[in-house]
């Protein structure tokens, strides 16, 4: 009299043997759930090129099903997933810029938290962490520097009153605007020129004019190794003959795991099930939003720019 998509055999005694579905649909919870109609409405979402869903076990609950899609990132066009998460990053530190004030004159760490508790990243970590940055800078004995995302100046404070020339730049309009305000009359910072702008707009400046270019605690923030590559051979254009591009705070690819186990031990405190911290742990790592870069991506680029 109807179809309902079961697939059955009856047996000589006339009952029905279930033996599963002659179409998709999957029961979730008690609902019956066409698996085409969810990869179908996967695919109209922008930025995805194919699509699959499955019904699997859920490990959470035996004995029940949870419905699981898959996903193939689409290529991006003309830069459109890069633009938008950088406009992304500048949404939020606009705001929080907009919030905290500059680090030139004194050490300040504010918006620094830490991973594995609630509250600030402590000071003498910080600190030491400032110092070491500042040493190995200081190393390559600049008289000319660019410091691309100088942020609320925690390199350019300290660094700026020591060479000839300094040029930073930010994707953050408000952090530059009080740059720009606390360094204008200080003679210390005269020779001091900022701009806001993204770190792939390296437009208006010389070729060759610099000892230095800084690229300190900002690659996390960048939407894709690709931008990356693109920001470091821009980067080496523009240094002199024995200038150097330092590239400092970048999160490391093969650690990832291991971090976001840390933290979640971390969190999770003495006694933790091993299998829900291992979940939280995995489900962290997929959510990661930052870049995380290899270390033999940085070879295998440096043997390109020869």
């Amino acid at each position: 009299m109807y179809r309902t998509g079961d697939l059955a055999v009856r047996r000589p005694d006339g009952n029905l043997d279930f033996l599963g579905r002659t179409d998709d649909q999957v029961k979730i919870r008690g609902y019956r759930v066409e698996l085409g109609e969810v990869v179908a409405a996967l695919q109209r979402l922008p930025g995805v090129a194919e699509a699959a869903a499955v019904a699997r076990d859920d490990p959470a609950a035996p004995g029940l099903k949870r419905l699981v899609g898959y996903l193939v990132p689409a290529e991006p066009e003309d830069g459109g997933l890069e633009a938008e998460q950088v406009a992304e990053w500048k949404e939020i530190y606009d705001a929080e810029y907009t919030e905290v004030g500059t680090a030139v004159g004194v050490e300040e760490y504010a918006g620094w938290d830490s991973s594995y508790e609630p509250g600030p990243i402590p000071f003498d970590n910080m600190h030491s962490w400032r110092e070491e940055t500042l040493r190995r800078i200081a190393e390559l004995a600049p008289r000319r520097v660019l410091e691309i995302g100088v942020g609320t100046g925690l390199v350019l404070g300290r660094l700026a009153p020591t060479v000839e020339s300094y040029r930073g730049t930010d994707l953050a309009e408000p952090v530059i605007a009080k740059l720009r305000a606390e360094l204008a009359g200080d003679p210390a910072y005269a020779h001091v020129e900022l701009h806001a702008r993204p770190a792939d707009d390296l437009s208006g400046f010389p070729e060759g004019g610099f000892d230095a270019v800084v690229v300190n605690s900002v690659v996390q923030y960048f939407p894709s190794a690709e931008y990356l590559a693109r920001v470091l051979r821009a980067a080496v254009r523009l240094l002199a003959p024995g200038g150097a591009v330092f590239v400092g705070d970048v999160r490391n690819l093969r650690l990832a795991e291991t971090f976001h186990t840390a933290t979640q031990v971390a969190r999770a405190g003495a006694g933790a099930d091993p299998a829900t911290v291992a979940r939280a742990a995995q489900r962290a790592l997929a959510l990661e939003k930052e870049l995380l870069v290899d270390p033999d991506w940085f070879a295998a680029l440096a043997a390109e720019l020869g």
